[in-house]
């Protein structure tokens, strides 16, 4: 990966933590205590819940993309919503190397980057809302986007 490529993706995932921090109101600030007691196997759980599949296949050796999307975005959360290192997160996926628990957030963050990713950064949200027991009427829908009128 390029030094570019590395820029752009920390700038992107810096703004996706401006967006959960301004979804929590707490700008500036840690994101939220609910946020730090949010375990791993909670998020697996709501991960395989989400995308319909078994926890065991996020876990599990499976390399089709049934199980390997899903279970890249629940390291992708992992990361995100937790103060776990890519090591510690890469224990409860069936002891998996902390570079491949990098690359997993490394191909979220650049799908939540692209612009056309929106069922993606919906089901982020889907997810995040279910772990912090949040309905469903606050999920993207209300990420601010630029309307047709105007981007001002």
């Amino acid at each position: 990966m390029t030094e570019h490529a590395v820029l752009a993706a920390v700038s992107r995932a810096r703004a996706w933590r401006r967006h959960l921090e301004e979804r929590c109101g707490q700008q500036g600030e840690p994101i939220s205590p609910a946020y730090r007691r949010i375990s791993i196997g909670q998020i697996i759980r709501a991960t395989a819940r989400h995308f319909d599949t078994p926890p065991e296949k996020l876990i599990g050796d499976s390399r089709s993309q049934e199980s390997v999307w899903p279970r890249h975005v629940a390291m992708y959360l992992a990361r995100e919503l937790t103060d776990k290192s890519f090591k510690q997160i890469g224990r409860q996926f069936n002891n998996r190397d902390h570079s491949t628990v990098l690359g997993a957030c490394r191909n979220i963050a650049r799908a939540v980057a692209d612009p056309k990713s929106i069922v993606l950064r919906d089901a982020l949200l889907q997810i995040e809302d279910s772990l912090l027991g949040r309905d469903d009427a606050n999920t993207a829908a209300d990420i601010s986007r630029p309307t047709q009128a105007g981007r001002a």
